[in-house]
């Protein structure tokens, strides 16, 4: 209920709450396709396990005791304790593109109101870069990114980007090449933050960094959620290109 489709309003919406679960209610951003009474209701009740809605609080109670899903489908495939936080890996295929190119490693992403605002975003994003590394690949988000996920995406970049610059403080040379084979991010996504930022200086025919403005970048700024790499129990589905080939595939890409 956060996408709005073709040709709908917020006609019923505003008067209108989302119970999701036990302990979560929000307001819809815009009007749902439930069939009516549910479209009308001023509450629909939604079991967080299996998505059913339900008209009223007594069906929804009804419900929750005979639910067979007592736990999200598919595999546990990260948890950490110190966050209370778990992943889990769904059985099924989201595609909004028919021919997607290669490097994509996220397609879509949603966070609903009562998570908002508390760095879901980013860190779904960081783990769609953590499957590119165990991938050996590039990643790189589908395309056009909404203006959101624009906003969520530069600061990703620029977190991840000026923390692997600072700590290449003392290195001679920097190249674009390595730091997305460093971070998989893909080459034209490093460019487009760079520029942005205002740190590609032109000097006698040739472009460097200036790293002078991730150097001065408070640490705040730099934090994000992120995911830990020795919790994450998945591997892809095919065998890796092996690293000894990352520098000619980055080329290509």
């Amino acid at each position: 209920m956060g996408i709005k489709p073709e040709g709908q309003s917020k006609r019923n919406v505003l008067n209108q709450w989302l119970q999701f679960g036990q302990f979560f209610r929000f307001k819809p951003l815009y009007e749902g396709s439930y069939a009516e009474p549910l479209n009308s209701a001023s509450i629909i009740y939604v079991c967080e396990f299996c998505l059913i809605p339900l008209l009223s609080l007594d069906l929804f109670k009804t419900h929750a005791k005979s639910c067979p899903c007592r736990f999200p489908p598919g595999n546990e495939i990260y948890r950490d304790m110190d966050e209370g936080l778990c992943i889990w890996e769904v059985e099924g295929c989201f595609e909004t593109e028919k021919n997607p190119s290669k490097n994509n490693n996220l397609s879509c992403l949603l966070t609903l109101p009562h998570a908002q605002g508390k760095g879901y975003g980013k860190l779904l994003i960081d783990l769609s870069y953590q499957f590119s590394k165990l991938e050996h690949k590039i990643g790189s988000p589908e395309h056009p990114l909404s203006d959101m996920g624009l906003l969520a995406y530069r600061s990703y970049w620029r977190s991840v980007l000026f923390s692997v610059l600072r700590q290449r403080n003392n290195a001679q040379t920097v190249a674009i090449k390595d730091l997305s084979i460093e971070t998989a991010i893909h080459s034209s996504d490093i460019l487009s933050t760079l520029i942005i930022n205002d740190m590609l200086v032109s000097r006698h025919d040739c472009f460097y960094i200036d790293i002078e403005k991730a150097l001065n970048a408070s640490p705040d700024s730099l934090r994000r959620r992120s995911i830990r790499a020795d919790l994450l129990k998945w591997l892809p589905s095919f065998d890796p290109i092996p690293h000894s080939k990352m520098n000619s595939y980055v080329s290509s890409t």
